[in-house]
């Protein structure tokens, strides 16, 4: 009776390290956020504008194509009021009414406070 019992330990610990086994399919691939790759670079051009008693003060570039909520680029600062951007050396670049052509990619998985328009990472925004 013994060696029956040893016998069925053994088998049933052969097949549970069994189904460790791989069957060469990778299970530990981790996935990207979304599953696709990275947007590429888009550039707009359109106006400053802003709202100063908009979620405390709001700031957008409007396009042709619409509202721009843009991210500017490290180190520099939008105000709303009044209405300005300044960059990193923290030189105003434009004002309310000045028109911008920035270079970024479109966010579309980013939420944001003023919630006015299409959310742009922008690398680069000139006055034109």
């Amino acid at each position: 009776m013994r060696t029956l019992v040893t016998a069925l330990a053994i088998t049933a610990a052969l097949i549970a390290l069994a189904g460790c086994g791989s069957d060469g399919v990778d299970l530990g691939a981790t996935p990207t956020a979304d599953g696709g790759t990275e947007p590429s670079e888009t550039t707009i051009t359109g106006t400053l504008a802003g709202d100063a008693d908009l979620e405390g003060g709001c700031v957008w570039v409007e396009a042709a194509d619409g509202r721009y909520e843009v991210q500017w680029p490290d180190g520099w600062q939008a105000s709303a009021d009044p209405v300005e951007v300044r960059n990193a050396t923290g030189e105003v670049v434009a004002r309310a009414g000045d028109e911008l052509r920035v270079t970024g990619r479109i966010r579309s998985d980013v939420a944001t406070v003023c919630q006015v328009g299409t959310v742009l990472e922008a690398t680069e925004a000139t006055t034109q």
